[in-house]
């Protein structure tokens, strides 16, 4: 699999040398179906989802694939993640 490198530019929410926070914009549909890894300074972010929507007599539905990789410069030790409406929102740990 080829991963671009980084679309998404990261809101920073907190950095510094043990860590960091930050938040991408993804649809929140996305929380149902993504999977996310690091290797070596590089998150990398993987998720499929489908949105649906209805105007006027007509119904629409598309299916979103997208991947995207994030490298913070700094080896990474562990990450969590967790979602928010339509953020997801990381927590990147460093090894010292």
């Amino acid at each position: 699999m080829i991963i671009p490198k980084c679309s998404y530019n990261p809101i920073i929410k907190q950095e510094d040398d043990k860590q960091l926070t930050c938040e991408f914009n993804v649809p929140k549909e996305a929380s149902q179906n993504c999977k996310i890894d690091s290797k070596g300074d590089t998150v990398y972010v993987n998720y499929e989802c489908e949105k649906s929507e209805k105007k006027e007599n007509k119904s629409y539905q598309s299916k979103i694939k997208q991947s995207f990789s994030y490298s913070t410069g700094k080896q990474i030790k562990n990450f969590t993640h967790k979602f928010e409406n339509d953020k997801l929102i990381l927590e990147v740990f460093f090894d010292k």
